[in-house]
């Protein structure tokens, strides 16, 4: 009888200890989760559409019509869907680049990939960088690939890329992007986010950064106020590595200027 007491005893204990262990991981969850939340919550006034681009060069075009996407900035895509899935937050319309019209680019906006597959990115950066004087800013000369300059710093940056000994093919193995967060500047009282790699390796990368509790707690994202992030993305083996405290940085941008100063 002393047995089967002392049995019951450590069988409730045991249960007991699995119920608080499990309450336990469901609350840390919650915890990393409620900064993800108060971030994407900014884009709960109005429509969110989240706008990628196909590559519209001859080449790309006479192959393929119907037009080709990047495998970075398609994976990003999935990446964001995953996240706001997990994080239950409603459902985001997806919008092809020659499909976007006037009104929606008045709504928040997320634009996936560089400005030189993404025309939107490329007319969102240049109305945010003349509301806050951007510090960051693609570069592409002919015949010449695209770089990205750090104005603030004075520095360029270039994607790295070595001859792989497996395949004796040159692959990626750093690449460079960039996060801007801003009011639209088609309707200041929305919001838009960029995410742009100078290739598809750095924007799938930033997308994961977004994810990342480290740049969730950073005091520049949780201000809420408009900012930019520069972060360097490593790459082995054709995979995308999320980036390292040490790789990224971000920046608040200037307030924005007044009309009469930018005329």
């Amino acid at each position: 009888m002393h047995e089967l007491v002392v049995n019951l005893i450590a069988a409730a204990l045991f249960s007991l200890l699995g119920f608080l262990a499990g309450v336990s991981r469901s609350l840390v969850g919650m915890y990393r989760r409620r900064r993800a939340h108060g971030f994407w919550r900014r884009f709960g006034n109005g429509a969110l559409h989240v706008v990628v681009a196909p590559f519209r060069g001859h080449s790309q075009v006479k192959w393929e019509p119907s037009g080709l996407y990047g495998t970075g900035d398609m994976v990003a895509l999935h990446e964001l869907q995953t996240t706001m899935a997990t994080l239950r937050r409603p459902v985001f319309d997806v919008v092809f680049e020659e499909g976007i019209g006037r009104n929606d680019k008045r709504d928040n906006l997320i634009l996936i990939g560089g400005p030189d597959a993404n025309p939107i990115t490329r007319e969102i950066l240049d109305g945010v960088g003349r509301l806050h004087r951007l510090g960051l800013r693609f570069r592409k000369r002919w015949f010449s690939p695209t770089t990205l300059l750090d104005l603030r710093e004075g520095k360029t940056l270039a994607p790295r890329w070595e001859r792989s000994t497996l395949n004796r093919k040159n692959e990626a193995v750093v690449d460079y992007g960039i996060i801007v967060f801003a009011e639209n500047p088609f309707d200041d009282r929305r919001r838009v986010l960029v995410v742009a790699g100078v290739y598809g390796y750095a924007t799938l990368a930033g997308v994961m950064l977004l994810n990342d509790p480290a740049f969730l707690d950073d005091p520049v994202v949780r201000s809420g106020l408009p900012f930019e992030c520069l972060y360097e993305a490593e790459v082995v083996g054709n995979i995308v590595i999320r980036p390292r405290r040490e790789r990224w940085r971000t920046r608040l941008l200037p307030p924005a200027v007044p009309v009469t100063e930018r005329w």
